[in-house]
């Protein structure tokens, strides 16, 4: 597992590159999207790479564990997203 001050760092450290907008860059070449950014800093911190680059796919499989929060569950730094419960009508590479 990555810790939170590594990756904050990592992301920090990317986003001071001279960067231009690219769909599909992560910071590698000069580019960067807006997935890109937190996907460089995971492979840059030796993670490994994935086929799709995709801000839903990413997030889905860099998950640990899913739990309904509160607002009072809530902290600053945390990376929330909504689920559905009901995924057949997702496409087919997003079932699981």
């Amino acid at each position: 597992m990555i810790g939170i001050s590594a990756f904050v760092a990592k992301v920090r450290e990317i986003a001071a590159r001279p960067l231009v907008y690219r769909t599909g860059g992560v910071g590698k070449d000069g580019s960067c999207d807006c997935i890109g950014l937190i996907m460089g800093a995971m492979y840059e911190l030796g993670h490994k790479t994935y086929d799709l680059h995709s801000t839903n796919y990413f997030a889905r499989y860099q998950t640990m564990e899913l739990r309904d929060v509160t607002e009072r569950d809530m902290h600053p730094g945390m990376i929330l997203y909504r689920t559905r419960e009901d995924t057949s009508k997702l496409a087919e590479r997003y079932q699981k």
